[in-house]
C-alpha cells in the first residue's frame, strides 16, 4: 500500500509539473503568435527587425562557419545546412531591402561578407567532400555543382540587386552563370547533377532563379534557356496524379521521385520571381493538397504527401510529425506572402510559434527550439516578395534591357 502512495504522489506531482508547463506554453504562445489575420504592422516591423538583427549578428559574421551548425548533423551535411543559412539570410536581407529601403545599405554589406563565407575554404570543401573537386576552380568542366554554384550565384544575384558594384564578384557571377548555363543546356533535360549521380529539381529551381537574377542586374542573356527549362519541366517533369513537380531527375531526364511536401512549398518561394502563371498553378495544388488546417487556433502545416499517400523522408523535409514537414511549413510562408495570403500566412506563423519558442533578448529575437538555418529560412520565406532593378548600381550598361 506504502508503494503505491509514493507512485501516486510522483505521478500527482508530476500532473502538476506538466500543466504547470503547458500553462506557460500556452500564455507564451498567446504573448507571441500572431493574430488569425496577421500581426499589427507595428508589431510585425519590430518582429522582423529583431529578427534581422539575430541573423545580422549570427550569419553575417566573418566567423559564421560548420560550428554554427546543429551538433548532431555530421559533415558533409552541416556544410549544406551553413550553405543554406548563408543563402537565406542573404534572399532575407534582400527582401527586407525591399520592405524598407532605409537599411539597404546595411544589408548589401551584409550580403556581400556571407558571399566571403560562403566562397571560404571551410564551406567550399562541401563540393569537394562530394566530386573530388573544388566547384568554382572546375568552372571549366562538366560536373554539375548545381546545389552549391546554385546558392553561391544566387547570393551574387542578390548583392548585385541590391546595388553592389564589385569588379572581381561581376566577373565570377557572369563566369558561374556562363558554367551553369553550358551544363544546364548539355544535359539535354535543362537539369544539372547536384552530386555524383543525383539530380534535385528544387537545387535546379535556384540555378534558374539566379540566371535570372544575371539577367536582371547584367545583360540578358539567359531569357530563352530558362523558358525551355520552363517548358521542360511542365511537360515531363511532373506528378501524373497530382499535377506538382517531383522530387528528382533521372540521368536520363525523366521525373524520378515522388511529389513531395517540402519540394512544393520550396517552390512556392521562387516560382513566382520566374513565372507566375507556373507558379499559381502549383501555389493552387499545394492548398488544396497538402495544407493542413485547425479549426481549433487557426493553425496551418504542410503535409509532405497528400492525405492517403506515403513516402521516404530526408534531412531536409525534416522529422514528419503526423505526417507534417516543419520545415515545408517555413517554406510555405514564401508563397502566402508572394500572393498576400495573409490569412495561411499567420495560420503558418502560428505553427512555427507553437513549435518553436520565439525568445528576446538584447534587441534580438529568434526561436528557441530551431537550429540557425531555420530561422534564416523563415525570415526569407515570411517576407518573399517582388524584386525588381531600383537598387541597381549607376553604371551606363546599354545591354541591360529596362522594364
Amino acid at each position: 500500500m506504502s508503494r503505491w502512495l509514493k507512485i501516486r504522489r510522483r505521478l500527482y506531482r508530476f500532473g502538476w509539473v506538466l500543466g504547470a508547463l503547458l500553462c506557460c506554453k500556452l500564455a507564451w504562445f498567446w504573448w507571441m503568435a500572431p493574430a488569425v489575420a496577421g500581426q499589427d504592422l507595428a508589431d510585425e516591423r519590430a518582429d522582423l527587425a529583431m529578427r534581422r538583427a539575430y541573423l545580422l549578428e549570427r550569419v553575417a559574421n566573418p566567423k559564421f562557419g560548420v560550428v554554427d551548425m546543429p551538433y548532431i548533423v555530421k559533415s558533409p551535411y552541416r556544410e549544406e545546412l551553413a550553405i543554406a543559412a548563408l543563402s537565406m539570410t542573404s534572399v532575407a536581407m534582400t527582401n527586407l531591402s525591399f520592405r524598407d529601403p532605409a537599411d539597404l545599405g546595411a544589408n548589401r554589406d551584409a550580403v556581400r561578407l556571407m558571399i566571403d563565407r560562403a566562397m571560404s575554404d571551410e564551406i567550399r570543401q562541401y563540393d569537394i567532400i562530394w566530386w573530388g573537386e573544388d566547384a568554382i576552380d572546375s568552372l571549366a568542366g562538366d560536373k554539375g555543382h548545381a546545389g552549391y554554384l546554385g546558392h553561391l550565384n544566387l547570393m551574387l544575384g542578390c548583392y548585385f540587386l541590391l546595388g553592389g558594384d564589385d569588379a572581381q564578384l561581376r566577373d565570377l557571377f557572369s563566369r558561374m552563370s556562363a558554367t551553369l548555363a553550358r551544363r544546364l543546356e548539355a544535359s539535354g533535360s535543362y537539369h544539372a547533377e547536384s552530386f555524383p549521380g543525383w539530380i534535385y529539381t528544387a537545387d535546379i529551381v535556384i540555378v534558374v532563379q539566379s540566371l535570372r537574377l544575371h539577367d536582371l542586374t547584367q545583360e540578358p542573356r539567359y531569357a530563352e534557356l530558362i523558358k525551355q527549362w520552363l517548358a521542360y519541366t511542365r511537360e515531363r517533369l511532373l506528378d501524373i496524379d497530382t499535377g506538382m513537380l517531383r522530387y528528382h531527375v533521372s540521368p536520363a531526364g525523366q521525373a524520378a521521385g515522388t511529389a513531395r511536401g517540402v519540394l512544393q512549398a520550396w517552390n512556392s518561394m521562387w516560382l513566382p520571381l520566374i513565372d507566375e502563371d507556373f507558379a499559381t498553378d502549383q501555389y493552387r495544388r499545394m492548398n488544396r493538397l497538402l495544407v493542413a488546417r485547425s479549426a481549433f487556433g487557426n493553425f496551418a502545416a504542410i503535409r509532405e504527401y497528400p492525405e492517403g499517400k506515403e513516402g521516404p523522408t530526408d534531412l531536409v523535409s525534416g522529422p514528419l510529425v503526423f505526417g507534417l514537414s516543419p520545415t515545408a511549413t517555413g517554406f510555405a510562408m514564401g508563397g502566402a506572402a508572394h500572393w498576400n495570403d495573409r490569412g495561411m500566412l499567420a495560420g503558418l506563423l502560428r505553427t512555427a510559434e507553437m513549435a518553436g519558442f520565439t525568445w528576446s533578448f538584447g534587441g534580438k529575437r529568434a526561436y528557441m527550439l530551431a537550429p540557425l538555418p531555420g530561422d534564416a529560412v523563415i525570415l526569407a520565406a515570411r517576407t518573399m516578395t517582388r524584386w525588381d532593378r531600383r537598387f541597381l548600381a549607376q553604371i551606363p550598361r546599354q545591354d541591360i534591357a529596362h522594364d
